[in-house]
């Protein structure tokens, strides 16, 4: 820092300029000190962090400029007015700086999506980043996060002060006051991603993020688009991605550029723009907001081209390219994100095949980053990017998807199932499922997995191959242990004739008398008796539940593992009990006194309630999705 003052003085002595007097008097700038402050500007800035102006010295009245970048990546300024400090404006000591622009090159006067993170200068120093804007705003406010809030991430643990490494941080807990945007992606798009400072209906807070997705289908927009606004983005359909490799050099990123977080690179690109805030050697501030509060993140950093500014009336945003990869983003916190430039980002690769009823096929390729809040939406925008390219507009149709995902240290994530429907449920129901066993891997609390690879395979034929339990009968309504119970079941394919299947099934020697329910069922209805994992919802957030009996890792691995296909009909011997699973081990007759203190006593151990005991099981394969439920009642002498 002593060369960078050093050199401060040295343009001060060249220029005959004062940083002292601030600056703003009079915007007709010398050239002489235009020039000197470009030379100090390229010279030292990308080098070493320039000095601060502190939030105790900011008044109404103050000029300063604030430095973005408005087309392709020359850093340009704009002049700017403070307004005054809100209080409190992001929590308890949390103020921001409201600033007025007075000019700026393009003649647009709009703050825009993606100038999050410009940098604003008072007197040659650092005030903070340009990170806040008014919904459907008239005048071009803005609000500025200040360097000081900013400049806290270097205390998280995992930073360059601690020198311990980041990959070991604890993610920090989610913000309390959780707005909607995001909650509206997960319950609209499936999506389970964080809740940020985003407000139900924002009329200020964090300027978006435009996210830049490339190439993808029509089909797929409908799945993400609306979802993405909801969750405080602007999407931009259509932003290009290269396959680049390796870290590209650095040394021209200076405060003010154009920066990205990168979700996803290859044949789908999906990456958030923003703006350099902060530089010192190798570390870097940015955005002044949070990408998406996720806490200590690992995501790849990239350089980026801005194409320009499109002026709207709701909300501006910036346009542009995703360039090369130039380092990691570490933190992703309330009040900026923070990175090491040259440190290799961790990518995962993912595979998509998708074959076709005439028996052609297409492969995909990409790489993405590795994160609970992140890994979903892009596993299942690509998921739908890729069965959209493929399929098309289909309405009807039956999807045969099966997918590994390969843990670090951990047994791989194998899900395989048939969808099938019209108005495209079968591929909602696809990539709702696939996303819900990984998101239930990511919620548990045994360890941080760590995904090293994902593999897909899909199969799609045109016609719903469907079909539902109409009817169960048996031959005979009474039977003693070990004997066969003849059975005829009815199905009613998807909009054709109903026909007949016969079955027989024994009764289990361990059957006492009374009763017993012998159950045709689909594979919800089995995993709801099993206790083996509750029936897909909707609902948000969905991914949060993962199978409370287990007590490893590798036991929720293999519980999710044996999750039952769709394609096949379950014969099942029951009957009634009152008792507890306690993982693999059921209890089926306890005295009501035993059963309650059991239960609140192992409640946190995944006790859950044991109403009905399974005395057999028999898969039925009917090559289609089948559903419903039907069963009979068998007295046992």
């Amino acid at each position: 820092m002593d060369s960078t003052h050093a050199l401060r003085g040295d343009l001060r002595r060249a220029s005959g300029f004062d940083p002292a007097a601030g600056i703003g008097q009079s915007f007709c700038v010398p050239f002489a000190y235009g020039l000197a402050f470009a030379l100090f500007f390229l010279a030292g800035t990308a080098r070493a962090a320039p000095p601060i102006f502190p939030l105790n010295r900011v008044v109404p009245g103050l000029r300063g400029e604030c430095h973005t970048t408005f087309a392709g990546s020359r850093v340009q300024s704009f002049p700017f007015e403070v307004m005054g400090v809100g209080k409190d404006f992001a929590g308890p000591g949390r103020d921001i700086v409201w600033c007025r622009m007075l000019d700026d090159p393009t003649k647009q006067m709009v703050i825009a999506g993606g100038m999050s993170g410009s940098p604003c200068f008072i007197e040659g120093k650092n005030m903070g980043a340009l990170a806040y804007g008014w919904l459907f705003n008239k005048d071009p406010i803005f609000g500025v996060q200040p360097i000081e809030s900013m400049l806290e991430l270097l205390d998280f643990r995992g930073n360059a002060r601690g020198r311990r490494s980041l990959f070991g941080a604890a993610s920090s807990p989610l913000p309390t006051s959780a707005g909607m945007g995001l909650r509206r992606f997960g319950a609209l798009a499936a999506f389970p991603l964080p809740a940020t400072a985003h407000a139900a209906e924002p009329t200020t807070g964090p300027l978006p993020l435009p996210l830049e997705i490339g190439g993808l289908h029509p089909l797929a927009q409908e799945f993400v688009g609306r979802a993405l606004k909801e969750a405080g983005f602007s999407p931009i359909f259509g932003g290009g991605g290269g396959r680049d490799l390796g870290l590209a050099d650095a040394s021209d990123l200076v405060p003010g550029s154009p920066l990205t977080g990168v979700l996803a690179r290859g044949d789908l690109n999906m990456a958030a723009t923003g703006t350099l805030t902060w530089r010192d050697g190798d570390r870097v501030l940015a955005f002044g907001h949070p990408f998406l509060g996720a806490g200590a993140v690992s995501i790849p950093m990239g350089k980026a081209e801005i194409i320009g500014i499109v002026s709207s009336y709701e909300r501006s945003f910036k346009m542009s390219n995703k360039g090369p990869l130039v380092g990691t983003l570490t933190q992703d916190r309330m009040s900026a994100v923070a990175g090491f430039l040259g440190r290799p980002p961790r990518l995962v690769p993912m595979r998509v095949k998708v074959t076709r009823a005439d028996g052609g096929s297409r492969s995909h390729a990409l790489e993405f980053c590795d994160n609970k809040f992140f890994t979903l939406p892009v596993y299942q925008t690509a998921l739908a990017q890729f069965l959209a390219n493929v399929m098309e507009r289909s309405d009807e149709g039956t999807l045969s998807l099966r997918s590994v995902v390969r843990l670090k240290e951990a047994p791989p994530l194998v899900f395989q199932d048939l969808f099938a429907g019209e108005n495209l449920a079968w591929a909602r129901g696809a990539i709702l499922d696939a996303a819900m066993q990984l998101g239930r891997l990511y919620a548990n609390d045994f360890a941080r997995i760590e995904v090293e690879a994902v593999e897909i395979e899909a199969a799609f034929q045109p016609s719903v191959h469907q079909v539902s339990i109409a009817q169960l009968t048996a031959e005979s309504r009474e039977a003693r242990p070990g004997e066969r119970v003849r059975l005829r079941a009815m199905f009613q394919p998807w909009h054709g004739k109903r026909f007949s299947k016969e079955f027989e099934v024994r009764i289990p020697e361990e059957a006492k008398s009374g009763e017993v329910q012998i159950l045709l069922a689909d594979a919800a209805r089995l995993a709801e008796l099993s206790g083996r994992g509750a029936a897909r919802t909707d609902a948000w957030p969905f991914f949060l539940g993962a199978p409370s009996a287990a007590r490893s890792l590798d036991e929720i691995v293999l519980a999710l593992n044996d999750r039952r296909p769709s394609d096949r009909a379950y014969l099942l011997v029951t009957r009634a009990a009152e008792g507890l699973n306690l993982g693999e081990r059921h209890l089926p007759a306890l005295p009501d006194s035993v059963r309650k203190l059991m239960a609140s006593d192992a409640g946190a151990d995944g006790a859950t309630r044991l109403s009905t005991l399974i005395l057999s099981e028999t898969q039925v394969p009917m090559q289609a999705r089948v559903e419903g439920s039907r069963s009979v009642t068998i007295r046992i002498p």
